[in-house]
């Protein structure tokens, strides 16, 4: 079994080397079983195609049954990966961080219940922001 280890010891990824197969599994059990709607793994550059190829077998033989593999290309040089629950998480998703007309309040609140938070921890988050007197779009979840 492919590891994030040898994708690294292949091609030079530091963020990559730290996500092991243990971990995967367990982000794979928690979308699968219902905790969340969707897991976001990582990221890594979009250009590099060989990391994305081996990124995806490694997601897939790490992934339980009820949960979806995925790599979305962002559009800004980057692809995120990790577990949907569903197909339409997966499109919501995409739709989220591939459109630049969509709000940015709105998108981190999509993000944010894409990821597991509740009403109560988005509240809280733009609450702490708002508190701040920081610009009034947040930074993202």
């Amino acid at each position: 079994m492919l590891n994030c280890s040898q994708v690294v010891d292949r091609r030079v990824v530091p963020h990559l080397a730290e996500i092991t197969n243990d971990s995967l599994q367990a982000h794979a059990m928690l979308v699968a079983r219902g905790g969340h709607p969707m897991s976001l793994v990582g990221s890594c550059s979009t250009g590099a195609q060989d990391t994305l190829t081996d990124m995806a077998l490694v997601l897939e033989q790490n992934c339980s049954p009820g949960c979806i593999p995925f790599l979305v290309d962002r559009r800004d040089g980057q692809t995120d990966f990790g577990y949907a629950a569903a197909p339409w998480v997966l499109e919501l998703y995409r739709w989220a961080v591939g459109r630049e007309s969509a709000p940015p309040r709105q998108r981190n609140r999509i993000m944010g219940l894409l990821l597991g938070f509740g009403v109560d921890a988005i509240n809280q988050f733009e609450a702490t922001w708002t508190a701040a007197g920081t610009p009034e779009e947040p930074a993202t979840f």
